[in-house]
């Protein structure tokens, strides 16, 4: 077992750490309950039993079936973290086995609920060896905490320093751009859809130019904000290719679709990153101009206009509640990101937060009208005021960088 020991920094240190892990321990519990309760379709049921006892008596027929294996691989998995993050987010003067057996525990007692409530899903099944399956990544996860607990206090202040966990600013857009790749955060293990999902990449039926503008503004935005985020630029290059590996993720992900249209726009915004804008000693100002021009030729494609302008809707996120939900809410990370990205790097430039923020919305406003003319557009007053909530969430939550509200709490306390 390898002992914490005194932290660098003393208290301060061990508490601002011991709150960071517990807030990524609350973040894993969320994971686990959305995953395995995804996509929240439940139903009302008739049970021959109590649910506790059909919790404990049912038992796949053939442990050596190969998705039964799968799943039971996956459940194991998805628990090392609660075990890891539980463990290290109780407090520090218990005892290692008092930790150790409430984290397990918990662990199986928050497994049987959720087992429990999965009967109330016609797609999903309730049985013993979800749970064991459960409890044995729990038990995982704990022993892998007790041994390397100096190390992941160590990676969690190293986090800390490179502001990982602010959900301030550019690291804030990082976050919007991480969740719009892979929403809805659940995969599709199937041979089928991998399968269908390489051909149609291979063999695309188009080549929409609205993807390959939206591909190439995207990651135009991320090469920025990614060398605003890190302090080396040598690193944000390598990070930046590794955010390539979205790609293959989208793949196995339920209800996504990539198409190479997306992927040819990333190429390009990649290589003009790094080829030219990523160069400029001051890539601001060029690169809020080449987001914000991949959003204007974007929202005018297929430059086909109507004789007759179409209605204007003035209600706001009308067509985001209008749609699924799921749907909605990739429309809507999207657009935050690239109208985020776009305020950002003229923010940088203007040194100001107002003139860009009402410049974007104003240039947002005016496509939304022009796009009165174009087929198979819903022309609406979303997308101008999502730029002004952007522009006004990026400055409230925007501080200096020796801003520390968790550390003063701790100081207080």
């Amino acid at each position: 077992m390898e002992s914490l020991g005194p932290l660098p920094g003393g208290r301060r240190s061990v508490c601002v750490n011991m709150v960071r892990l517990t807030r990524i321990f609350l973040l894993v519990v969320g994971l686990i309950v959305y995953g395995s309760l995804y996509p929240w379709q439940f139903h009302e049921r008739y049970f021959p039993g109590n649910p506790l006892w059909i919790l404990f008596t049912t038992w796949p027929d053939d442990l050596f079936d190969r998705y039964v294996l799968r799943d039971m691989i996956v459940n194991v998995a998805i628990y090392v973290p609660y075990g890891i993050f539980g463990y290290l987010a109780l407090r520090e003067h218990w005892s290692v086995p008092v930790r150790a057996l409430v984290t397990i525990g918990s662990g199986a007692v928050f497994s049987a609920c959720i087992e429990m409530i999965q009967l109330y899903d016609s797609y999903r099944s309730c049985g013993l060896i979800d749970l064991t399956c459960n409890v044995a990544g729990a038990i995982a996860g704990t022993g892998v905490a007790v041994i390397s607990q100096r190390r992941i206090h160590g990676a969690v202040r190293h986090v800390e320093g490179a502001g990982g966990f602010r959900f301030a600013g550019v690291a804030l857009l990082l976050y919007v751009w991480l969740a719009y790749e892979l929403f809805p955060f659940f995969p599709n293990f199937g041979g089928a859809h991998f399968r269908s999902g390489i051909h149609d990449l291979l063999h695309p039926p188009s080549w929409p130019p609205v993807a390959f503008l939206e591909g190439f503004g995207m990651w135009v935005a991320l090469g920025y904000a990614l060398d605003e985020f890190l302090a080396s630029a040598e690193f944000a290059r390598i990070c930046l290719f590794a955010a390539t590996l979205v790609f293959p993720l989208r793949l196995i992900l339920l209800d996504r679709h990539l198409t190479t249209s997306e992927v040819a726009g990333a190429g390009l915004g990649i290589a003009v990153w790094l080829g030219f804008l990523g160069r400029r000693r001051n890539p601001s100002l060029a690169t809020g101009v080449a987001v914000m021009a991949a959003i204007v030729i974007s929202g005018l494609a297929p430059f086909h206009f109507l004789a007759e302008p179409q209605g204007f809707s003035w209600t706001p996120f009308q067509a985001v509640l209008g749609s699924p939900w799921s749907d909605g809410l990739v429309i809507l990370l999207q657009k935050s990101f690239l109208y985020g990205a776009a305020i950002w790097c003229l923010r940088a430039y203007a040194g100001q937060w107002i003139v860009p923020t009402l410049g974007v919305s104003a240039v947002i406003g005016g496509l939304e009208v022009i796009q009165r003319y174009l087929p198979g557009r819903t022309p609406e007053i979303t997308d101008p005021v999502l730029a002004l909530l952007l522009g006004v969430v990026l400055s409230l939550s925007t501080r200096p960088a020796d801003s520390h509200p968790v550390a003063e709490v701790c100081e207080r306390s």
